[in-house]
């Protein structure tokens, strides 16, 4: 036998691998030709492991492949790359008869993809259909809300643009602001409850519309519609006063002019008429029998300032024909125009007077006794007693009792009585009975019943006593809290308390909060995927630092650590900096900066957007544009207003809009308070304790707080405490009745948590269990080693399932665990370290040795004494041999020394024979068949053959988990083609497009039939959704098919920008912005700016539908009309929900209006000048047979009834009293002729003359009676955003002039006038009195 040469040489540590093995073997092989343990072999029949061998009927289980697998002409068909380590990898599996073979992802991770991806930009083709059995086809470029739209050429994903859009989960929208009057079929059959019928002023004929300069005044028809701009314009124009205010001699009032009208009712002496809007109030020429005015003649009368009284009459001032005297006799001048002389009188009396009649006049009217036959009775009422003495009858009132009416007196110490009016004086406790009131010291709690009333002192000593016993956690009725141990918990029982408990157990708790681990912890579980972290050494574990690979840092020290794990400081991570520290410790928000405030101190401030527009000018001219100011040298130069203290000259208040407070004083002690460009006004003095600035709807107020239930408020100086007083009486009782505790939920071991606002009862739950005693326990599995321990302690050592290793005292803490190599432990696997060519021998103390490397040539051979060693092969025994060892193998043994070896071929495997030569060629079949796991190390690289399945078998590609199947790589990316069987058709994702191309016309199945067709002639039967575009008209069109029958609902044209509902005629979408939406029942109608409306029923059980502005950012404006099913009447909305016009079904309208500026009520707008106003009118009020009131153009008001009228009922009023007199101011009104500039400038000398006063005269005499209001004009005005930016847009609105126009309170100036007319009645009647009795005399 020849001698063996090592063909390697082992060093210490080496590990034993199968080159080594197959290196060692080749060269056995080739010097087998001598004896083996007494056999012979004959070499030349061993197959070598160099070159190409061919094994017949071998089987080779979990074989090791290297880099490729070449076919029979030695090329490369399969190549594989291996990777270190590898736990995934490609299962791929045969199939019986029926079935498909599949291509699948397996391996260690749950999770895995399966990548196909062609070479460069070639493609992954895959011919016949494409089935994908999951929900979702991944691609590279994947954008929500995209379809695939084929190109002609390729399927890409594209947004769905124009009037139509689509979102992630297919649901399509019709762009908002896209339908219009002319994408609408003119014989469409919209259902009336999809839409409103509303119309914008852009669909009403010009002709048709008034607008605010064309003015409604220039357009009285009925064939015009104004805007709400020229209404508005019309009203402010021509409405002025809402409220006409006035005053009389019986007091104030107050006419709605959109209501009511004034009332001018003359009395007896007026004469009351009116032209146009001058109303004239003139007495009457008194006669004879009318009371009125008069000239009173200075010989029979005296006249000082209205005072008329007669002059001494005497008979020289009756004509004598008129004077009857005693001689003339009474009985012959019996008529009525003459006059007797006292003489005659008596003359008469004397002669012929006996008692006739007694005249009397009672409340209830007048009456006559006929003294000769009846006689006069007093009746007394309720509360009356009449007596008479004699002749002398007396009328007295009966005293009250509590059963019947009668006069009385009041004490005043309990009643105040003025001019017969009585009313309570502010009760007092002396006013209560004793047995009714409890005092202090008498005390609530010993008077508990509802016949008592209690005394502050009472109620606040029962509160007080009351809080200050049940004012800690200790004294609530749901704990029960022993001693106030330091960091003890409060932990529900279970059953009815929550007990102070301390903290035991696995952990403890101090009171600073923190909690500690306890240092003994059974309850840490062995770890399940330990993995080797060291050596095994003899009998001991001998710990190495932990791999970062598996979950160490590597490293003992920190600083290592740090380097391993890539976060070196000063290289990986910036090393600590207290600066960057500061600035991590900020919260920041929108419009902040950050800015230092102090040595590596840094703070958050606020930035206005308005500041940063500051920020980025380059020099101080840019900065001055920014902010508005005047460029340099066009301004006063620094300091020249330095020294200036006090300006002069001023004649009146600086306004506002110069920079001043437009006001010369102030109330002291008040705050000033701002008016727009209005003077600055101060609140009232804020010199009492506790009083406070209170906004409110009228503007701020100067108020006091108002103590709510139990809470009392003490005012001090210049403090306010405000204090809890109790709850109902007696405190709090439990947690439910703290203001700062939320939920309470008692259940055994929860405890109180602060979550921000409240103290929640939440339950102990994750890594720690709290039980009702405090026992607090660490879960199992809940401590993770090395994330919450500190140091190197692991539980459970144990083998990992092969009984290599036993272990002992493993899972005792601080137990000294041993571990033991088993017998026949350890195999090839297991070893490492064996020097090339080394063999591991028993030596004679039984332990294993390292045998040397023996020579080239030479055979391992045992001695007599039984130990092992190298020897020159030696050839005694011909063509024969002992014993074949495969790695891993049975060894296969000769029977006999003529024994044959016979090479079977397993799977895949072709075995050739070559007598000739004496080599046996062993090569992989064509194809991997009976292989039901094979694994490939690397890439499968087909060289430009194909993957086929035989017999019709799919090929079924199947990821391991939920991983994916991958066609190339992300972001390198192939064209992929998926072909059928109809050529020039199939599916292709285009690389370099990034698109997916449908090419030949094929379309899309749900698999059932339906088709989703993206072509231009959908095959006639299909069913589904067909996609198609019209190249000779240019539109878009999606269509739904069904057997036998073609729909086309939806066409989208790409030359008017319009969504046409084709066949059934629904709807027609154009470039005005029309938006149908199904799921809101709603119409909206935009333009480009998403301004305009919505239209839709609410949804709501009254049935409402609704026309809803919308503003420029397409959100509701909140102003609508709608009309309601259930109420029956159109209404318009402000605001949401604030109905502000309304119009029901009987034509009751209804306006609200809630502004708290002008203006305040009804704003009828004008803009036709001053018509006749017999002609125009701004409100028309009409009966079903008549008119009833006009408001005219000029401002007049006519009434058919003559009546105007103003609530007057006593119970509205208070501080009743008689008016004073006015009869010396209102002799110093001047009332004027005048004509209105406006009249003039319109009418000229047409202009009507008025009737009437001036203001400021008035304001003289009664300036109560002069109101002024700001001077404004209808402009167009920018429109700013929330920052003050001009938008670009406009809009009308009443613009401030800066003046002010001065007005009469008419009203109340003819109240003054009755009043003074009611006084001259008085003096008249006086007068006639006095003459009366001059008269008689």
């Amino acid at each position: 036998m020849g001698t063996y040469t090592r063909a390697h040489t082992f060093t210490s540590g080496e590990l034993l691998t199968s080159a080594n093995l197959n290196g060692e073997f080749n060269g056995i092989v080739s010097v087998l030709n001598g004896s083996i343990d007494g056999a012979n072999v004959d070499v030349t029949s061993i197959p070598t492991l160099t070159g190409t061998q061919t094994l017949t009927n071998k089987t080779l289980t979990s074989p090791k492949v290297g880099t490729n697998i070449l076919d029979t002409n030695g090329n490369e068909l399969v190549v594989l790359t291996a990777t270190g380590s590898a736990v995934n990898e490609v299962t791929l599996a045969n199939a019986a008869t029926g079935n498909s073979p599949t291509l699948t992802a397996s391996g260690g991770d749950a999770n895995i993809n399966l990548t196909l991806a062609g070479k460069g930009t070639g493609k992954v083709v895959v011919t016949g259909d494409l089935q994908i059995s999951g929900d979702d086809l991944f691609m590279a470029t994947n954008t929500a809300g995209h379809l695939l739209i084929g190109d002609g050429t390729n399927y890409n994903p594209t947004a769905l643009s124009g009037d139509v859009s689509v979102n992630s989960s297919g649901v399509t929208a019709i762009g908002s602001g896209v339908i219009v009057d002319a994408d609408v079929n003119a014989s469409a059959a919209i259902a009336q409850s999809k839409l409103n019928l509303a119309v914008t002023t852009s669909e009403i004929a010009a002709s048709t519309l008034v607008i605010e300069s064309e003015g409604i005044g220039s357009n009285d028809n009925d064939t015009t519609i104004p805007t709400s701009a020229a209404v508005k314009d019309y009203v402010d124009t021509n409405v002025t006063a809402q409220d006409l205010d006035f005053t009389t001699s019986s007091g104030s009032g107050a006419v709605d002019l959109d209501s009511q009208a004034l009332a001018f009712t003359p009395g007896e002496g007026v004469n009351i008429t009116h032209t146009g809007q001058a109303v004239t109030i003139a007495a009457e020429d008194a006669t004879t029998s009318n009371k009125g005015v008069a000239s009173f003649a200075t010989a029979d009368f005296s006249v000082s300032s209205g005072a008329v009284s007669l002059q001494d009459l005497t008979t020289s001032h009756i004509a004598a024909a008129t004077l009857v005297t005693e001689s003339e006799g009474i009985g012959s001048n019996d008529n009525d125009t003459t006059l007797p002389t006292s003489a005659a009188v008596k003359d008469y009396v004397d002669t012929n007077v006996t008692a006739q009649d007694l005249d009397f006049t009672t409340d209830s009217g007048s009456g006559a006794v006929d003294l000769d036959s009846q006689a006069l009775a007093f009746t007394s009422g309720e509360g009356v007693d009449i007596t008479h003495t004699g002749q002398a009858v007396t009328i007295a009132g009966e005293d009250a009792t509590d059963s019947n009416k009668g006069v009385a007196s009041f004490a005043s110490a309990d009643f105040s009585v003025s001019s017969g009016a009585v009313s309570l004086v502010d009760l007092t406790t002396s006013h209560i009975a004793a047995a009714t009131l409890v005092t202090e010291s008498e005390g609530i709690g010993s008077n508990d019943n509802d016949t008592t009333l209690p005394t502050s002192a009472a109620v606040k000593d029962y509160v007080d006593t009351q809080i200050l016993t049940e004012d800690t956690i200790a004294e609530l009725n749901d704990t029960n809290i022993g001693t106030l141990a330091a960091a003890n918990l409060l932990v529900y029982d279970g059953s009815d308390s929550w007990d102070n408990k301390a903290i035991s157990g696995d952990a403890t708790l101090a009171a600073s909060g923190a909690l500690t681990l306890a240092a003994t912890n059974t309850n840490l579980t062995t770890l399940a995927n330990l993995t080797t972290v060291g050596t095994v050494g003899t009998g001991a574990w001998e710990a190495t630092d932990v791999a970062v690979a598996h979950g160490g840092t590597g490293a003992s020290t920190a600083s290592a650590a740090r380097t391993n794990l890539g976060v070196a400081i000063g290289s990986n991570v910036q090393a600590y900096d207290a600066g960057l520290a500061s600035i991590a410790g900020l919260t920041t928000a929108a419009d902040k900066m950050i800015y230092t405030s102090g040595s590596d101190t840094y703070a958050v401030t606020d930035l206005s957007s308005f500041a940063r527009t500051i920020l980025d000018d380059a020099d101080a001219a840019a900065v001055r544009t920014t902010i508005g100011a005047q460029a340099a040298g066009s301004y006063a130069a620094l300091g020249a207003n330095s020294d200036i203290t006090s300006l002069t000259g001023l004649t009146t208040d600086l306004a506002v809009a110069h920079g001043g407070t437009g006001a010369g004083t102030f109330t002291a002690n008040g705050i000033l308070l701002g008016n727009g460009t209005s003077a600055i006004t101060a609140s009232a003095a804020m010199t009492t304790n506790g009083t406070l600035l209170i906004g409110g709807t009228g503007g701020p107020e100067v108020a006091t707080l108002t103590a709510g239930s139990n809470v009392t408020i003490t005012n001090g100086d210049g403090t306010i405490t405000i204090a809890a007083s109790g709850g109902g009486g007696g405190g709090a009782s439990a947690f439910t009745d703290l203001s700062d505790v939320g939920a309470t939920t008692a259940t055994a071991g929860r405890i109180m948590v602060a979550d921000g606002d409240s103290w929640e009862s939440v339950a102990v739950s994750g890594d720690i269990a709290l039980a009702a005693s405090g026992a607090m326990t660490i879960q199992a599995n809940s401590v993770a080693l090395g994330t919450d321990t500190t140091g190197n302690y692991v539980a459970t050592v144990a083998d990992a399932g092969n009984s290599h290793i036993t272990v002992a005292n493993s899972g005792a803490e601080n137990a000294a665990v041993t571990l033991n190599i088993a017998d026949n432990a350890v195999g090839l696997a297991q070893m490492a370290g064996l020097a090339r060519g080394k063999i591991i021998v028993g030596d004679s103390s039984g332990d294993p040795v390292a045998l040397a490397a023996g020579s080239n040539g030479q055979v391992l051979t045992i001695d007599s004494n039984g130990d092992a060693g190298w020897a020159a092969a030696v050839d005694t025994h011909g063509n024969a041999f002992s014993t074949i060892a495969v790695s891993g193998q049975t060894d296969v043994v000769a029977d006999s020394a003529t024994d044959t070896l016979t090479l079977a071929a397993g799977s895949n495997i072709t075995l050739t024979t070559t007598e000739g030569t004496d080599t046996v060629t062993i090569a992989a079949g064509s194809s991997v068949v009976t292989d039901t796991s094979p694994q490939l190390g690397g890439n499968l690289d087909v060289n430009g053959q194909s993957i086929v399945s035989a017999s019709n078998g799919d090929i079924q590609i199947t990821p391991n988990g939920t991983g994916s199947v991958l066609v190339g790589v992300d972001d390198t990316g192939h064209d992929v083609k998926f072909f059928g069987a109809t050529s020039g058709k199939y599916l292709e994702w285009d690389e370099s497009a990034d698109q997916l191309n449908v090419v030949g016309t094929a379309d899309f199945t749900d698999g059932n039939g339906n088709h989703v067709n993206v072509n231009t002639n959908p095959a006639s039967g299909q069913k589904g959704i067909a996609l198609t575009y019209d190249n000779s008209n240019n539109y878009g069109q999606i269509n739904a098919l069904h057997t036998g029958t073609e729909y086309k609902p939806v066409q989208i044209s790409a030359n008017a920008n319009t969504l046409l509902c084709t066949n059934s005629g629904k709807v027609e979408i154009g470039t005005a912005g029309v938006t149908v939406s199904s799921s809101a029942d709603k119409l909206v109608v935009e333009d480009g700016a998403n301004a305009g409306m919505t239209i839709y029923s609410t949804g709501t059980s009254s049935g409402q539908m609704k026309l809803s502005l919308t503003n420029a950012n397409g959100a509701d404006a909140g102003a609508a009309l709608i009309y309601s099913n259930s109420s029956n009447k159109f209404f318009i909305n402000s605001n949401g929900a604030t109905e502000r016009f309304s119009i029901d079904a009987n034509g009751f309208t209804t306006i609200t209006n809630s502004t708290s500026s002008t203006p305040y009520g009804l704003y009828l707008h004008g803009s036709g000048g001053n018509p006749n106003n017999t002609v125009v009118f701004f409100l028309k009020c009409e009966s079903s047979t008549e008119t009833k009131a006009f408001i005219y153009s000029d401002g007049s008001f006519t009434s058919r009834a003559n009546s105007y009228g103003a609530d007057s009922d006593s119970k509205l009023k208070q501080d009743i009293t008689d008016a004073r007199s006015y009869w010396d101011d209102f002799a110093q009104v001047k009332f004027r002729k005048f004509k209105f500039k406006n009249d003039v400038a319109e009418y000229g000398d047409n202009a009507p003359s008025m009737l009437g006063v001036v203001a400021q005269e008035i304001e003289t005499i009664f300036p109560n009676l002069v109101s002024e209001s700001p001077d404004t004009k209808r402009q167009e005005v920018p429109i700013l955003d929330s920052e003050g930016n001009d938008t670009g847009e406009t809009e009308t609105k009443d613009v401030d002039l800066g003046t002010t126009t001065k007005s009469v309170k008419y009203s109340i100036l003819n109240q003054i006038g009755l009043k003074v007319i009611q006084e001259l009645q008085v003096r008249l009647e006086a007068a006639e009195t006095k003459i009366a009795a001059l008269e008689a005399a």
